[in-house]
């Protein structure tokens, strides 16, 4: 199970079925980047994007994660919320959402 911290969160978490937390993103708390609690897998399997915001310029941006890893990879500006996409780029394809929960779930303890 991927978690994402609620909007403005810090984390980014993979559990197990128990709620066990198997890998853990953190961005540092000095950081003006924040996670936005939302996430989904591109079609083709293998990244995942994630909604973040830079507070200090306003700007809102999509990370690019590794799937398995959650290593960012890429991150792309949005303009007024949308994502600019390469289309020639390997996440063009139609996305999978992944819910969220609007809480810290119990396994972030």
């Amino acid at each position: 199970m991927l978690v994402v911290a609620a909007r403005p969160g810090t984390w980014l978490m993979r559990c197990d079925a128990q709620g066990k937390v198997q890998q853990q993103v953190s961005l540092e708390e000095s950081s003006a980047r924040r996670f936005c609690g939302h996430a989904v897998v591109a079609a083709n399997g293998e990244v995942l994007l994630t909604t973040e915001t830079e507070y200090g310029k306003g700007r809102g941006r999509i990370g690019v994660r590794d799937r398995r890893t959650l290593q960012k990879l890429d991150e792309w500006d949005t303009i007024l919320g949308f994502p600019i996409l390469n289309a020639s780029g390997p996440t063009r394809a139609t996305l999978t959402s992944i819910p969220t929960p609007r809480r810290k779930p119990p396994c972030a303890s």
